[in-house]
């Protein structure tokens, strides 16, 4: 197998554990099939979840986004790897298709569409088991991760947009008032009465 990247050959290691994947040692990329990941998940125990064991497959992206405090390490520019042709599985010779992991993170992560190995380039791996996000690696990949981190990226956008518009403490409260009158039974009189008077 050779790199998507550089074409060099890929080296079999063991991640973590019992993980295998193949890694380039001229650009540090890696490729991890998925039978691989698997087997290695399925033998997982808690105290094998990561360096935060409070986390958990169940809470999904939104609780990673919202509660845990996200460690980033260097990365040079945004997808320092992302070339201007498409990157080519290591297995099978396809197109690797490109995910976004998190609106916290600025890069990319690749799957085969028809083999399902996963391809990280240098650095995103560390980034991915830093943050335990390392056993959700094919969640990623699915409709409702990658619907969350869209919803996510509107709500920044919007915040940011009203936030520019009404000035930071007028958006909080405006913020803190919505928040209040969402949850009240009589929500429509409320607006009502504000429309009218």
């Amino acid at each position: 197998m050779n790199c998507p990247v550089c074409n060099k050959k890929l080296k079999l290691v063991k991640l973590i554990d019992d993980l295998v994947s193949a890694i380039c040692s001229n650009c540090d990329g890696k490729w991890i099939n998925q039978s691989h990941f698997y087997r290695w998940k399925n033998n997982l125990t808690i105290s094998k979840l990561g360096k935060n064991n409070s986390y958990t497959e169940s809470k999904g992206i939104k609780e990673v986004e919202t509660k845990k405090k996200i460690k980033n390490f260097k990365i040079i520019g945004k997808d320092e790897f992302d070339l201007s042709r498409a990157k080519i599985c290591p297995e099978c010779e396809h197109i690797l298709i490109k995910y976004r992991v998190s609106n916290y993170f600025d890069f990319h992560i690749e799957t085969c569409g028809t083999c399902s190995g996963i391809w990280l380039d240098t650095n995103k791996w560390e980034i991915v088991y830093e943050n335990n996000l390392h056993i959700e690696l094919y969640n990623i990949f699915t409709d409702y991760w990658q619907k969350n981190i869209r919803d996510n990226q509107k709500s920044i956008y919007f915040d940011n947009l009203y936030n520019n518009r009404f000035g930071y403490t007028d958006f909080e409260k405006i913020t803190n008032f919505k928040n209040w009158i969402d949850n009240k039974k009589n929500k429509r009189e409320i607006i009502d009465f504000l429309i009218k008077t």
